[in-house]
């Protein structure tokens, strides 16, 4: 029977693979759809101002700080190095970019970009990094402890 410590460890390996597919996958359904380019760029106005791709850095750096956890001590720090550096932000946000001009109405859009032109939308946006990083520290949190009732609920059961 594989101790809790070894099964923990490759579940986390097997989640930070997971995560990290997740976060860098392009959503098929958002290449798929057509979008109007007045409809792209009123998407474009939006997510220049709405905090989103400060938002996606943070969830970059929180999936390699994820990975590393699950990495072997020896890897190199210039894995990270280069792992960071083929993480495009500007292609990941034009692709969230893309997304929302198909998800969302024009009417929508314009309303979001009212309200992030305003002063509480100003801060919100300013914000929305940190948000994302406290985000997935509960969720990862959550799911760790959900992980390790599980775990723990398997190996009590005889087999």
């Amino acid at each position: 029977m594989m101790q809790q410590g070894n099964l923990m460890k490759t579940l986390m390996g097997m989640l930070s693979g997971v995560v990290c597919g997740v976060l860098l996958s392009t959503s098929s359904f958002a290449m798929s759809d057509q979008v109007s380019p007045a409809q792209l760029a009123l998407a474009q106005q939006l997510t220049a101002i709405d905090g989103s791709k400060a938002a996606l850095e943070v969830a970059n750096q929180f999936a390699i700080e994820q990975l590393k956890v699950s990495m072997p001590i020896d890897t190199p720090a210039a894995f990270y190095t280069h792992l960071n550096a083929h993480l495009d932000v500007d292609s990941t946000h034009r692709q969230t970019t893309r997304a929302m001009a198909i998800m969302l109405s024009n009417t929508e859009i314009k309303k979001l970009i009212e309200f992030y032109q305003s002063a509480e939308g100003k801060s919100i946006a300013q914000k929305m990094g940190p948000m994302a990083r406290e985000f997935a520290v509960i969720s990862n949190r959550a799911f760790e402890q959900a992980l390790i009732q599980s775990i723990e609920e398997l190996e009590a059961t005889p087999h």
